[in-house]
């Protein structure tokens, strides 16, 4: 499907009606040249759901453009948060202790480039999803703190069917 450019300039137009707000435009299952084409819309932020595809995705581009900041979204396994530390500004799906454990112990050990990390929050309590359940959530990240995690916020993955404010 092609990129509707008349969509994204209403989309980017009305994101400065909102002090502080940034467009951040998820490109799972998008090829290169859809990215290209976004970034030279002027578009910046962009986010993935899988390392190993963001990887292959974002490798080059990010080497010759510095501006652009790349978000995990996707659930992160514990064999790729060594490779998801020097590929991602931001990780949004902090959910489970050892998860945190190993962004930890690799904090300690080299320099990354992740600086920003949110708790993934299943506010739905949908098995078939990731995130933390909200009874969880104190504990989670307050175990990130002591790990010397920085929590910027959370991240919420709400039902698809049902209204999850109750």
């Amino acid at each position: 499907m092609p990129i509707n450019l008349q969509e994204l300039q209403n989309i980017q137009k009305n994101i400065l009606n909102y002090k502080n707000a940034e467009l951040c435009v998820v490109t799972k299952t998008r090829d290169i040249e859809d990215v290209k084409q976004l970034i030279s819309l002027g578009q910046k932020i962009f986010a993935e759901n899988r390392v190993q595809e963001a990887e292959t995705k974002y490798a080059e581009i990010l080497k010759s453009n510095t501006q652009i900041k790349l978000h995990l979204i996707g659930p992160l396994q514990s064999n790729k948060v060594k490779m998801a530390l020097n590929l991602f500004d931001v990780i949004q799906s902090i959910d489970r202790p050892k998860i945190i454990d190993s962004i930890s112990k690799n904090i300690k050990t080299m320099k990354i480039k992740t600086k920003e990390f949110y708790i993934q929050v299943n506010i739905g309590e949908e098995l078939q999803k990731s995130g933390v359940d909200k009874a969880s959530l104190k504990k989670l990240y307050n175990y990130s703190l002591e790990k010397g995690i920085n929590i910027k916020g959370l991240m919420f993955i709400p039902p698809y069917d049902q209204n999850p404010i109750k």
